[in-house]
């Protein structure tokens, strides 16, 4: 079974999951801060753990952090919609938001996601298939992730 060397830190409120940061690591770790709720850490890991079986589950802890834009949450809705092992382009996407031209907004909306993993903006990529920005643990993280799930695929 392929490997994933990241850590996953992750805070809770007591309404839910509030954001997810990742960074590089030498394995997989999951960490969490001390407002955890632990029915909501075990959704957490319920969730990391078909994630890593390459099936990722779709349920998830409320996420708290609400303070978007009604685009930006509907970025996220179709980030979320974005198969597993699957890339789209900041075009792609911004079309299936309905505006092409609006790709720059889509990367700007990516840039805010507090929940990479989980709202999959790892599997945004260039035009030309460069792997963009990726504000959550970087590009390192980014190939790491997008690697990881062609090996495991579905």
């Amino acid at each position: 079974m392929a490997k994933l060397a990241i850590k996953v830190h992750c805070f809770f409120t007591f309404e839910g999951l509030e954001k997810v940061e990742l960074s590089d690591s030498s394995q997989f770790e999951f960490t969490f801060g001390a407002n955890s709720n632990s029915k909501y850490v075990a959704i957490v890991e319920a969730w990391l753990e078909s994630y890593l079986k390459g099936k990722p589950s779709k349920v998830l802890p409320p996420l708290v952090n609400t303070n978007h834009t009604p685009f930006t949450k509907l970025v996220f809705e179709n980030l979320s919609n974005i198969p597993f092992g699957k890339v789209f382009t900041y075009e792609e996407l911004a079309k299936k938001c309905g505006n092409q031209r609006a790709y720059r907004a889509i990367g700007t909306a990516c840039g805010k996601n507090p929940w990479p993993l989980l709202i999959p903006c790892h599997r945004v990529i260039g035009k030309n298939g460069s792997f963009c920005g990726f504000s959550s643990g970087g590009i390192p993280v980014k190939e790491k992730l997008l690697s990881f799930e062609q090996t495991v695929r579905p």
